[in-house]
């Protein structure tokens, strides 16, 4: 059969009913499976779209899906590029993608760089964090609604998000984030600017006197972060600060907060502070300076 045959190849509405996918990560040897799947694919000629679209269930949740490549034969050749459209809708989460796969080969193996505008929405990041199986163990308030949108490029594992539009309850950032999956330990890293960062909802109730409650410190040993912060300002219960800039480095369950400018009650004060988690108890160190402060204003907060 030549090319010109091929051409005229029609795959029309391939159904899969009901249908298993068992997924293997042999970095740690972690398998998952989706059940009930229904699939239907598409490509009504070669050199023409091709399409996927269904429905499985991951984790108790019911998933829909499409997949669109504008150009699936253009993949065959390095540095080959199709249009993408990936859409993903579940009850706690929903993900869209508008762009382009490349090939960028070196060899015989596919090796595919995605890139374009992706748009991110969780009801309840906490719910997500819940059915997606991670044993992670978010503070007992807030990590509600979530939305993300912005430029993105993934490829090996990692994904890339710049000009980004951030939301997570009522916190609104812009910047960028680097997503690393690669490692057991997911790790996060990029520079977001910030507008009022209240960390107030992810505080304990308060309590009268000193609290006596043990300071969970779980969370710090599972995932790593190297963030850069601009904030127009930052709320700790009734305790305010002004403009704040700090950088923030979490490695395996090693805490280190540089503040190395904060406006605070007419005056600045800048610091740091290491927090290690990995002992039965948490081991805290800090130092800092404080110069021009209202200290009566401070202490009435």
């Amino acid at each position: 059969m030549g090319l010109a045959a091929l051409s005229r190849l029609d795959v029309k509405d391939v159904t899969i009913r009901n249908g298993t996918i068992a997924l293997l990560d042999r970095r740690t040897g972690e398998r998952e499976e989706l059940t009930k799947v229904a699939l239907t694919l598409s490509l009504p000629r070669l050199g023409g779209a091709f399409s996927a679209e269904g429905t499985e269930v991951w984790h108790g949740e019911p998933i829909a899906f499409s997949i669109r490549l504008d150009h699936p034969e253009m993949l065959a050749r390095q540095s080959g590029r199709s249009g993408l459209t990936v859409a993903l809708t579940a009850k706690p989460v929903s993900f869209r993608l508008t762009g382009g796969v490349t090939n960028a080969m070196s060899g015989p193996v596919l090796a595919p760089i995605v890139d374009g505008k992706a748009v991110i929405a969780m009801p309840s990041l906490r719910d997500f964090v819940r059915w997606s199986g991670r044993d992670m163990d978010l503070p007992p308030r807030g990590f509600g609604a979530l939305t993300l949108n912005g430029a993105v490029r993934m490829q090996n594992g990692i994904a890339q998000f710049g000009d980004i539009v951030l939301t997570l309850d009522a916190v609104k950032a812009t910047g960028t984030l680097t997503l690393d999956a690669n490692a057991t330990m997911p790790t996060v890293a990029g520079a977001l600017r910030i507008g009022m960062l209240d960390f107030t909802p992810y505080l304990p109730p308060p309590v009268e006197g000193w609290s006596t409650r043990a300071f969970d410190t779980a969370i710090f040993r599972q995932f790593n972060a190297d963030l850069a912060i601009a904030a127009d300002g930052a709320k700790f219960r009734r305790l305010e600060a002004g403009k704040t800039d700090a950088a923030i480095h979490l490695k395996d369950g090693k805490l280190a907060v540089d503040i190395r400018a904060m406006s605070l009650y007419r005056g600045q004060a800048k610091g740091n502070m290491t927090l290690d988690a990995n002992g039965p108890e948490a081991a805290v160190t800090g130092d800092g300076t404080v110069s021009g402060v209202d200290l009566g204003a401070l202490l009435r907060e």
